[in-house]
């Protein structure tokens, strides 16, 4: 069974903090005290917090992922492009 992830809003709500600034604490910006970013820091170690890749994708509106479509593998110069890559 996969365990559930930990998200901004949990974080937020354990700490009795905004969303946004665990997001700034996360990000080390300088108008977060170091008081309250180690707070995020240390809980977001404890519950095993990791950045949503999917959203991360959607505000940078990049996946760092490719598609490829090939006819068929067993011709010879598709085999080995694939194999190139």
């Amino acid at each position: 069974m996969k365990e559930k992830e930990t998200t901004l809003k949990e974080i937020a709500e354990k700490l009795n903090i905004s969303i946004t600034t665990v997001s700034k604490a996360l990000k080390n910006y300088s108008d977060v005290s170091p008081k309250t970013r180690e707070r995020v820091l240390e809980l977001a170690r404890e519950l095993h917090y990791t950045p949503n890749s999917f959203a991360v994708n959607l505000r940078t509106k990049e996946s760092k992922t490719i598609g490829l479509i090939i006819p068929e593998v067993v011709h010879h110069f598709f085999q080995a492009s694939l194999m190139g890559l």
